[in-house]
């Protein structure tokens, strides 16, 4: 099977975990920072050798984020993609759940919509949870909602 990352939008990807073979295309596609959602990497020299900045926020599945975490998980986001050059991938284990979720908080930190955010996730690909309503059932949307709308940051593409 080929290993081929969701392209959510211009300087976004997102799918499952990934191995230093897997970081090499990541690495040849643009990509300069991941954000690891999942376990930490055994050998992070791997990908650190091929010039990937690594972020990592543990999040787990099946459990409600917090806003503390909810919060980091978009400040990391946003500090990835500051550099107009940079683009992320974004990754937790399957891909399925907990790496939507967190591209669908920074949408709507970036003024986007539920629904909206929701639907440019799903047009990639179906199966993506975006986001799941286990992880973000607790969260106080309104602290994140729109957070960046008045920055000279990242927008859209």
């Amino acid at each position: 099977m080929t290993f081929t990352p969701n392209k959510i939008d211009e300087r976004i990807y997102q799918n499952g975990y990934i191995s230093a073979d897997e970081a090499a295309i990541l690495k040849s596609m643009g990509i300069t920072d991941i954000l690891n959602l999942d376990l930490y990497y055994f050998r992070p020299e791997r990908f650190m050798g091929l010039g990937l900045r690594i972020r990592h926020i543990l999040v787990k599945d099946m459990f409600p984020m917090t806003d503390e975490m909810a919060m980091r998980v978009v400040r990391e986001i946003h500090e990835a993609l500051a550099p107009a050059t940079s683009k992320l991938y974004v990754h937790c284990n399957a891909g399925t759940s907990r790496s939507p979720t967190a591209i669908w908080l920074y949408y709507l930190a970036l003024g986007v919509s539920d629904e909206e955010a929701s639907a440019r996730i799903r047009s990639v690909a179906d199966y993506l949870a975006a986001p799941d309503p286990v992880l973000v059932h607790k969260l106080d949307l309104g602290r994140i909602r729109g957070i960046y709308t008045d920055s000279s940051g990242p927008t859209l593409s």
